[in-house]
């Protein structure tokens, strides 16, 4: 009975980009096949391409829109109305939506501001599908998708909406961008009502689920489902062959990069930075020595990280859930981590890793002090991440059973 359910199911499978160029893009993405193979007939549904190579196009339908992004719309005024609402991409949609049944369908949308807008989510809801989003920042919630205030770079205490945010400066641009943002969020929530109409959400970690489910809609479902983590599991070297301690991601404020580069320079140790953006320059003028890699694919990353004595992860921002650290534990690198982010929750603080408190300086250098000078401890933190890790690892074909449990629970109901 449950095969012939899994048959039944059609899926689309809707976001921004048919490429990865990021971690909502890659956890939408890698699932595809899998789901194919698993007896559900899949289709993808984007806005932009190209459509990645990844994609088995025997085994999954495929739709690009051959839009652009907000970004990359040369016309500033259309990019500003196509970003409140896409009319074009809507039409698209309920063109598709013609081809299936709303008894057996699910539309999983991943991402829709960069591109599609929440004209789409409108139309599934109005042609009677059920909808399920993965929450994969804060955007359904916060108009700037951070719950965050960047001018001030700390977490935002106002409520999302409210007349206070209204008049906040929170935006990492300007207020007038801002005002467009909040728009957005009003057209957002009282033409497209999202997320009062929809039922069904994915979170990916406790922590992210505790910041949204006050603003989400009475009786709604939450599947917690932890984002995949696509490593073959290696004998684990000891972290103690090296003296570099690494940071992994973009290198903005709200990352905290600039935190690690200080406390680098502080203690003279060796630095690694990996990844690309608008600190560049401040992080280089920090810490002279550090040595920069650019921006690596997945294998130059893992590899960078696995020749570290520890991964250090110093986000200011919330976060969703930090694939960085666990994927650092599953190759026996221990991470020093912001105890004000959601990546905390991957760490068992002074077991499989250490907890620094979020934006202080001082005691990050303690705790990466703390590794530096005693490589026997890095090691235990170390092994102790791993054996952790892989006692329940966050592989593909797990995250696929989980999603394919969410699909029968949201098309069937409990069983």
């Amino acid at each position: 009975m449950e095969l012939e359910k899994k048959n039944k199911i059609q899926l689309i499978v809707l976001t921004d980009y048919a490429y990865i160029n990021g971690g909502a893009s890659q956890v939408a993405l890698s699932s595809l096949n899998y789901l194919a193979d698993s007896g559900v007939d899949v289709r993808l549904v984007a806005a932009v391409g190209p459509i990645d190579a990844s994609i088995n196009r025997d085994k999954v339908l495929v739709t690009c829109f051959e839009g652009v992004d907000l970004l990359g719309d040369a016309l500033r005024f259309r990019s500003a109305v196509n970003g409140l609402w896409n009319y074009k991409h809507k039409r698209n949609l309920e063109l598709i939506l013609k081809e299936y049944s709303p008894v057996n369908s699910v539309i999983h949308i991943h991402t829709w501001v960069k591109s599609l807008s929440s004209s789409v989510i409108k139309a599934c809801i109005d042609h009677g599908f059920k909808v399920v989003l993965t929450l994969h920042d804060y955007f359904l919630v916060c108009p700037n998708g951070g719950l965050y205030n960047y001018p001030k770079g700390e977490h935002c205490t106002v409520p999302p909406m409210s007349l206070s945010c209204l008049s906040t400066n929170c935006d990492s641009r300007s207020y007038a961008h801002k005002l467009w943002r909040y728009t957005r969020q009003l057209i957002q929530e009282n033409i497209a009502h999202i997320p009062n109409e929809v039922k069904n959400y994915i979170c990916v970690s406790s922590y992210s689920e505790a910041l949204v489910s006050p603003y989400l809609p009475e009786g709604a479902n939450v599947f917690r489902i932890p984002n995949p983590i696509t490593i073959k599991k290696l004998p684990n070297l000891p972290p103690s062959l090296s003296s570099s301690f690494i940071y992994v991601g973009r290198f903005s404020p709200e990352k905290g990069a600039t935190l690690f580069a200080q406390a680098a320079d502080a203690l003279k140790i060796s630095a690694t930075f990996v990844g690309l953006g608008s600190e560049e320059d401040r992080i280089r003028t920090l810490c002279p020595s550090a040595k920069f890699l650019g921006w690596l694919d997945s294998n130059g990353v893992l590899g960078a990280v696995k020749s570290s004595r520890a991964l250090i992860f110093p986000s200011i921002c919330h976060e969703t859930q930090g694939l960085t650290v666990a994927e650092s534990a599953a190759l026996g690198i221990p991470a020093i981590v912001s105890d004000g982010c959601a990546a905390r929750e991957l760490i068992v603080d002074g077991v499989t890793g250490l907890l620094f408190k979020s934006g202080d300086l001082v005691d990050l250098i303690d705790k990466i002090k703390m590794l530096d000078e005693n490589p026997s401890f890095a090691d235990e933190l170390g092994g102790n991440a791993y054996v952790k890790y892989w006692g329940s690892p966050s592989s593909l074909e797990k995250h696929v059973a989980s999603l394919l449990f969410c699909y029968e629970n949201i098309i069937y109901g409990s069983s």
